[in-house]
């Protein structure tokens, strides 16, 4: 997909407005609060509500015949763990995704000849990823490739059916079991940050535009009154491809977003956060009031869940879970030596993990990550609607980005990089397992 005058929308500065787009083929931010100035314009245009909310469901795993764990060795694909903390602290390495029932898609930073080029001026760390379709059990490769990468944010996210959403530089490409990129839309400035909504079918895209070229002798006065560059925060729907929305702000803002829409947190007197879901048909609506001693920070499980990170007192943190009608589903307490968590979610919403490094003293957001500090990294997997805890299990090595874990499509098993391997387990399994020590 391709745009002209700005590359996404035409815009004369002030005003926006969407326009159609032609297709060629087929940190952290706690709140958006009123008073800042995060939102400085909005700007929906919207098709009628088609996006069904996907309902969880509350039932345990289907069953599955209870084997033991499917161990495929990585080496010999040329995979090497990484060097210790912090020299590779949030540099996205690795990416582990379940392309099928029975396939595997494992990307791997790889050390290789690299010939520059002038493809991203934006950048010049420029790496390659080694790319490699691996069959279930068997492990045996079925197709591999290698992609030049222009930094070392994440930069790969699945959407459905087998495929999957790659970002080099300021594009973003489709690509499938045949590991070949094929355009998906490309953007003028920066990417900061990709959003999906629980079910895929819509992305949030956060663009930093090109700087306007600097005008011929511009006043002291001017550059002093000179308004803050914006982002431009667009939802793009992925299947029929189109805009639905675009927001803009100041700074990048990890939105919760919904195939019906997003949520924002605005605060409220005595410790109180009102949540708002404003959707994609122009409609908004208070859905929950959180009662939290520091600004809740928001993540969706399903397209009619939600979780809270949210503070009991100055001490404490939970974790509590909302339906879209207000209803408290669960609430979980943070255990104090588990730090930097990720949310991974199953296709149909029944599960989800929370992928965290596991602290042997207490940490800021400003501590710096080392192997002293950080020991071993954590998948615990949950029930969605009770919060019900099925199993946990380690990863290693810990990576502090990128995706070391997946659940395959039907949410019946995940995948780990675990002591040299990638590990298949069943849910079921992992139950039984979490049952018996337990007991």
């Amino acid at each position: 997909m391709s745009m002209k005058s700005r590359q996404f929308l035409h815009s004369d500065g002030r005003t926006f407005s969407l326009n159609r787009i032609a297709v060629h083929g087929c940190s952290r931010s706690h709140c958006i609060q009123s008073g800042l100035g995060f939102l400085l314009a909005i700007c929906l245009a919207f098709h009628p509500a088609r996006m069904q909310a996907l309902r969880p469901h509350p039932s345990p795993p289907r069953s599955y015949d209870i084997q033991p764990p499917v161990r495929i060795p990585v080496a010999p694909l040329g995979f090497l763990p990484p060097g210790e903390l912090p020299e590779f602290s949030h540099y996205s390495l690795v990416n582990l995704r379940f392309i099928d029932a029975n396939h595997l898609l494992f990307v791997f930073n790889t050390a290789a000849l690299l010939h520059r080029d002038e493809d991203c001026s934006k950048t010049d760390a420029e790496r390659l990823v080694r790319a490699v379709v691996l069959e279930i059990p068997s492990g045996r490769v079925e197709k591999q490739n290698e992609w030049k990468l222009y930094d070392f944010s994440d930069f790969l996210w699945p959407l459905r059916n087998g495929r999957f959403l790659l970002r080099r530089c300021s594009q973003l490409e489709q690509v499938d079991a045949s590991l070949i990129p094929r355009p998906f839309v490309n953007f003028a400035g920066t990417l900061e940050t990709i959003i999906f909504s629980p079910d895929r079918s819509v992305v949030l895209v956060e663009e930093k535009p090109e700087p306007s070229p600097p005008k011929a002798q511009p006043a002291p006065a001017a550059a002093a009154d000179a308004p803050p560059q914006m982002l431009n925060l667009d939802f793009i729907r992925v299947d029929p491809i189109g805009i639905i929305g675009r927001v803009r702000a100041q700074v990048p803002l990890d939105i919760p977003v919904l195939a019906q829409g997003f949520l924002e947190t605005l605060g409220a007197p005595h410790d109180r956060w009102d949540v708002t879901l404003r959707s994609f048909d122009g409609s908004r609506r208070q859905v929950a009031q959180i009662h939290s001693t520091c600004a809740p920070r928001l993540t969706t499980l399903a397209n009619t869940v939600f979780v809270a990170d949210m503070c009991l007192n100055y001490k404490q943190i939970a974790y509590q879970a909302f339906n879209l009608q207000g209803a408290l589903l669960w609430q979980k307490l943070v255990a104090p030596d588990r730090y930097s968590p990720r949310f991974l979610l199953t296709q149909d919403g029944a599960h989800f993990a929370i992928e965290s490094l596991h602290a042997t003293r207490p940490l800021t957001s400003l501590d710096s990550l080392d192997n002293q500090s950080i020991d071993a990294q954590i998948v615990d997997i949950y029930d969605t609607l009770s919060g019900a805890l099925i199993a946990s299990i380690p990863a290693s090595p810990v990576y502090t980005a990128g995706t070391n874990v997946d659940f395959s499509p039907d949410g019946t098993r995940v995948a780990v990089l675990q002591d040299g391997a990638i590990v298949i387990y069943t849910l079921n399994q992992l139950a039984n397992q979490q049952r018996s020590a337990s007991r």
